[in-house]
């Protein structure tokens, strides 16, 4: 039977899997004795000696331990300030892993430093945790666009495929998404999309200022030191020829162009 066994890191070197045998076979000769098919004194299985259970090797970690793996997942990781907060909330609570999942933006009490946990066997208990702790939470749920109160309470950040148009709009606000509707979501990646074209458009007239300078390596910074300031005339001709009641305008990419021309024009004529 021990020849037989499994070797695990944790191994025991085959108890476990004699007690369960023997275990079984107690149970099945106990149901043929209640039926009356053999007596009690013919049953193999209550003739052979249990195992006798060895002590258990867990432990609690020690004060260097956790230290060091604070500090590990501090300083590695993809989101270290969710590890951080989950090992927090491990070492104040000691819940299980299903309870830290399970929390819920209702289930932080941040008045009173407490949070519901709901663990194995659907039991719910109300722990306490520093106020430290809570605050920290909160913040984390509000910088993570946590709004129902169903929301989880411990969120990742929101990854997207690299390459895509969408990370790159990440990469831009440094920040998550705050919508959580698609309309939501389609009316804010619209915004950014507008402000980006008008930093970009505002780049452009930075580098046009400034021969040999390529607008890609222009920045916003670039843009709001080096923008050159409209002259008398380019003032002039704009008053002159801005949008009146019921003249068409171009729209679109095609409109935005001949806007650009348009401006250069109007440059290149002022400085001549």
């Amino acid at each position: 039977m021990i020849a037989c066994a499994v070797s695990r890191r944790n191994s025991r070197n085959g108890r476990h899997a004699g007690e369960h045998l023997i275990a079984a076979a107690r149970a099945f000769y106990r149901r043929a004795i209640a039926d009356g098919l053999i007596d009690a004194a013919a049953s193999p299985a209550h003739r052979v000696a249990e195992p006798r259970r060895l002590p258990g090797t867990r432990r609690a970690l020690t004060a260097h331990e956790l230290e060091e793996i604070n500090a590990m997942a501090r300083t590695s990781g993809n989101d270290v300030i969710l590890d951080a907060l989950l090992l927090r909330l491990h070492t104040e609570t000691a819940c299980r892993r299903s309870g830290a999942l399970a929390l819920r933006l209702v289930d932080l009490d941040t008045t009173n430093g407490l949070v519901r946990l709901t663990e194995k066997g659907s039991t719910v208990r109300w722990q306490p945790i520093t106020l430290d702790l809570a605050g920290h939470l909160r913040e984390h749920t509000d910088a993570r666009g946590a709004v129902l109160p169903t929301d989880p309470l411990l969120r990742a950040i929101a990854r997207l495929p690299d390459g895509s148009w969408l990370s790159r709009i990440g990469a831009l606000t440094g920040r998550v998404l705050r919508a959580r509707t698609p309309d939501g979501i389609d009316q804010e990646i619209h915004a950014l999309l507008i402000v980006y074209q008008l930093l970009r458009t505002a780049s452009t007239d930075a580098t046009d200022s400034q021969p040999g300078l390529e607008p890609d390596r222009a920045s916003f910074t670039t843009a709001l030191v080096h923008r050159p300031r409209p002259s008398r005339a380019r003032r002039r001709n704009h008053r002159r020829h801005r949008r009146r009641p019921g003249r068409r305008h171009r729209r679109g990419r095609a409109g935005l162009a001949h806007r650009h021309r348009r401006r250069r024009e109007l440059d290149r004529r002022a400085h001549h």
